[in-house]
């Protein structure tokens, strides 16, 4: 049984705009995949990683950052990398995690916050303890 050229013409269009169409959400998709870590967590999870070790018999500690409005995505994913340690924002808990973005003084910090600096992990990476 043979088909008008019309019908075949047509069917011939239709499978090739459909597959066309399939390339390209593929390969949009692909572009939407490419940046799969939005948080960055393997480089928190690698900047993080000697703290960790630190903190390891401790079960809460105090959280402070220079974060400014992505304060909530830092203070998450700091959470979720140094688990099952609990953070808990402020300096009220015997050890206090530093998260800086930016190069400081971390003696001064601690010495003008009643804190004392125990170690500096380098990368903005920063224990401290409550009190002398």
């Amino acid at each position: 049984m043979r088909y008008p050229i019309k019908t075949v013409f047509a069917v011939g269009i239709a499978a090739a705009f459909s597959l066309y169409a399939t390339f390209a959400f593929f390969g949009e998709q692909a572009d939407r995949n490419k940046d799969l870590d939005p948080y960055m967590i393997e480089i928190q999870e690698r900047r993080f990683a000697d703290l960790k070790r630190e903190l390891i018999r401790i079960p809460v500690a105090g959280y402070v950052s220079d974060v400014g409005d992505s304060a909530p995505a830092a203070f998450l994913t700091a959470q979720f990398v140094l688990a099952p340690t609990v953070l808990a924002d402020g300096i009220s808990r015997q050890w206090i995690v530093g998260n800086f973005s930016s190069p400081r003084n971390y003696a001064e910090y601690a010495k003008a916050h009643q804190l004392t600096l125990v170690k500096d992990f380098s990368n903005g990476v920063v224990l401290f303890r409550r009190g002398s």
